[in-house]
């Protein structure tokens, strides 16, 4: 028999919120459907010790939260580095992410996300001022809608081969929030420029490099540099001068697919893309980017 407690679900393997660090599965229920996550505490978790950051990272259309925790690496890296990482399921067969809200201007992934902070700030050591949402392709154009949805909340957000809605663009610099993305130019199936792939992209989404000068112009950023490494197959445009010490960051991978840049397909060790480790990346920016 199940018993539900404290937003967990007890099976083999989960953990009670404050209880010892690994991985658990977890549920909430928001406005009246459960929805699903797995909850990673790192092994220098003690909630004594003070509060953590936490990075919330979304899956791509028909994947999972347990499949990008594995290609990904995030939980090893917050154990290398000590933050807290959640990985939330989408809804629906396949499972996806509501990137558009409906036409009462409800969405109930924003809801999800957005109770899913306030509960992990209140049962786990959760800095408030340290909160990042990251999502690849799918889950990346969630990310952008909640960088635009909750700026109060998130202190950056990452994206990998995602583009950010049209109807996102414009109006007044809100607070900032940080931002990572990654591109790469072989994407066939978001591509770069905003071009038709898998859908008519440039019906509704600015283009990558498109998506990253708005954020910037949000952001009150002043301009950008670019530096290249791995021979010019990695491109870096750094923005400057940004609000509240915020930070804007567009790396150009020449030869990524549609890829998380450095999955490992969850055996433990970098298979794809070597030039540069997405997970990696946006960790180094964030952690020195916390809330102003």
């Amino acid at each position: 028999m199940m018993m539900a407690a404290a937003g967990c679900i007890f099976i083999a393997g989960c953990a009670a919120a404050g209880s010892n660090p690994g991985t658990a599965e977890q549920t909430i229920v928001v406005n009246g459907e459960v929805r699903h996550y797995s909850l990673h505490l790192p092994k220098s978790y003690r909630y004594r010790h003070g509060a953590m950051p936490l990075v919330i990272l979304l899956h791509g259309h028909g994947s999972s939260g347990v499949k990008i925790e594995r290609s990904t690496g995030m939980s090893d890296k917050a154990d290398k580095e000590t933050f807290i990482a959640a990985f939330p399921d989408g809804r629906g067969d396949p499972r996806g992410w509501q990137v558009f809200d409906d036409a009462a201007g409800n969405n109930s992934d924003v809801a999800f996300i957005g109770q899913l902070i306030d509960t992990l700030k209140k049962l786990y050591a959760v800095a408030p001022n340290r909160i990042y949402v990251v999502g690849h392709s799918n889950g990346g154009m969630m990310a952008y809608h909640l960088g635009v949805a909750m700026p109060e909340k998130l202190a950056g957000i990452g994206v990998s081969a995602a583009l950010l809605g049209k109807n996102f663009a414009g109006g007044n610099r809100p607070t900032p929030v940080t931002l990572v993305a990654i591109h790469g130019k072989a994407d066939n199936i978001v591509p770069y420029d905003g071009s038709d792939g898998d859908i008519p992209y440039h019906e509704g989404f600015l283009s990558a490099p498109a998506s990253v000068e708005e954020f910037a112009r949000r952001n009150g950023c002043d301009g950008a540099l670019e530096k290249s490494r791995a021979n010019g197959n990695v491109v870096e445009k750094i923005y400057s001068g940004c609000d509240n010490s915020s930070a804007v960051v567009f790396v150009t991978v020449n030869n990524l697919t549609h890829k998380w840049s450095g999955d490992r397909h969850g055996f433990g060790k970098v298979i794809d893309h070597g030039d540069l480790i997405a997970t990696n990346e946006m960790w180094s920016v964030f952690k020195d980017h916390p809330k102003q």
